[in-house]
């Protein structure tokens, strides 16, 4: 058991709390405000104060303000150099009192990080209006790439650990964690009358001849549409004994939703053999964010289609608003939520790949929403970082190599279509193949 002293208990402090101790420490623990019962408790003991307390004979951990705030207020610049695999970095919330066992505050700066602060602070919006990478505190403090929160905890706990042995530290347990996103059901089929004329239209007077002969030819039955791969990708999950989320986008037809339409056969079949096999949920479409009501619309059409409750989802572009966002899928049900990841940056965007609970900054609140960060998606190693296969292929397996280190979820991101063989995505199936036969090892 260790004991937790603080001044007094908000729901900041005891969020940030409850989320280290129980992935990194494998002894229970308490958190108390009695001064007298902690200076007599002979337990294992941290106080986390502004100021040591010379009577107390304990570890100290010197506090900033943040977690004794409400409300948003500007992010203090001052850091303290700390080392990571015998690198200096620059770590907010610095210690000034050498009693103090870090150089910095590890629960404000999880904190900061887990509740994505940064994120409820002005910002210039990309082209989607997405709060970038580019603009994250990881980034400028380069670690993006790093599941920094966990590391720092790793470091935190074996601190505690050498002055009281009687304490075990706890290393998450790696996983792969595979899911697919629908965009596309396919890529000719079940689309309508006038979608298919218009698209055959379109091919002709562009001079996009190829399409245009795959387009004809998949029609006439002569060949399976190219972004059918769920056969191909099912063999997979079963050589590997996975079992990956698919997240199904039921928006009506607009300019960044154009999915196969939810009317079609074909897509309610494509639901329901996919859900009789593996867990499924909700692409909320990009106008969702714009228009909440049409959230209920599409969950509940979803249900419908698949006949099953539709409890988990992920944003179409990872378009996420803070706070409105999260609070509208606690709104309509959702419990699980795995749009945690940067569409133009791999890495941790909340600093973790460890699920986390959702702190509504807004209403100073700990909510029931379970975060699952995304580290890896094929778009982002395609399109926006510009990478081959091969490169997409090296990166992923630094990732691999820095989650089995440190323990946690390896989550990864692709879609149907990323496995056509054509489109531009020649040589993705066999670099997922390479992945998967290395993350399975």
């Amino acid at each position: 058991m260790l004991l937790i002293y603080t001044t007094h208990i908000l729901p900041r402090f005891e969020y940030i709390i409850g989320f280290i101790f129980d992935n990194f420490l494998a002894d229970d623990y308490q958190i108390t405000t009695d001064k007298t019962f902690f200076y007599q408790s002979n337990l294992p003991k941290i106080y986390y104060q502004p100021q040591p307390e010379s009577t107390f004979s304990a570890i100290y951990l010197q506090a900033a303000n943040l977690l004794f705030e409400t409300g948003i207020k500007p992010i203090p610049i001052a850091t303290a150099t700390y080392s990571i695999e015998d690198k200096p970095y620059q770590l907010l919330f610095p210690s000034a009192s050498p009693q103090s066992v870090l150089p910095f505050d590890i629960f404000a700066f999880c904190f900061l990080l887990l509740s994505r602060y940064e994120e409820h602070l002005p910002y210039s919006p990309d082209a989607h209006g997405r709060f970038s990478a580019s603009q994250s505190l990881s980034l400028k403090y380069n670690h993006l790439h790093l599941p920094i929160i966990n590391i720092l905890c790793e470091h935190f706990i074996h601190k505690l650990a050498q002055i009281y042995p009687q304490l075990q530290p706890k290393k998450p347990t790696y996983r792969l964690q595979l899911s697919y996103d629908i965009d596309y059901m396919r890529a000719f089929l079940g689309k309508g009358f006038i979608r298919q004329m218009g698209a055959l239209s379109k091919n002709f007077f562009t001079g996009h001849w190829k399409l245009l002969a795959l387009q004809i030819a998949t029609l006439a039955r002569l060949k399976p549409d190219l972004y059918n791969t769920f056969a191909y990708l099912d063999s997979l999950h079963q050589r590997y004994d996975q079992r990956p989320r698919y997240f199904f986008l039921t928006a009506k037809w607009h300019t960044y939703d154009k999915n196969t339409p939810t009317t079609s056969p074909i897509f309610a079949q494509t639901v329901q053999q996919v859900a009789a096999r593996y867990p499924i949920g909700l692409h909320p479409s990009y106008q969702s964010n714009s228009y909440s009501q049409l959230l209920q619309t599409e969950k509940n059409r979803l249900e419908t289609i698949s006949q099953q409750p539709i409890i988990a989802s992920r944003q179409h572009f990872l378009k996420l608003h803070l706070p409105q966002t999260y609070q509208n899928l606690l709104d309509v049900g959702i419990q699980t939520d795995f749009s945690m990841g940067y569409a133009d940056a791999c890495g941790f965007r909340a600093g973790t790949n460890l699920p986390f609970c959702w702190y509504d900054l807004s209403r100073e609140k700990i909510t029931s929403l379970e975060i699952q960060p995304l580290l890896l998606m094929d778009v982002t190693l395609r399109d926006y970082l510009k990478l081959s296969p091969a490169q997409a292929l090296r990166l992923c397996l630094d990732y691999l190599q820095t989650v089995r280190r440190y323990g946690g979820n390896l989550s990864v991101l692709f879609h149907n279509n990323s496995f056509c063989e054509n489109l531009g995505w020649e040589g993705w199936r066999a670099m997922y193949e390479e992945f998967l036969a290395a993350a399975y090892q």
